[in-house]
């Protein structure tokens, strides 16, 4: 019996030391500015390919024909 209350002990901590973790990631991480520039260099190269890539190579390349 005692085991069984230590492991709802131990379940109970975790489940603290989460739920603080989380808060403190959403209060003091997410949405400042160094977020947003991690976001930015993640999309920001997808977008800049899109606009510059030469498509008619590209379709060249994997032999696909538009008419």
């Amino acid at each position: 019996m005692i085991r069984y209350e230590n492991l709802e002990s131990v379940n109970s901590l975790e489940i603290k030391a989460f739920h603080l973790n989380l808060d403190g990631w959403l209060k003091n991480e997410l949405f400042t500015w160094e977020w947003w520039v991690l976001v930015a260099f993640f999309i920001l190269p997808w977008i800049l390919w899109a606009i510059l890539a030469d498509k008619t190579k590209l379709l060249e390349k994997y032999q696909i024909k538009i008419h």
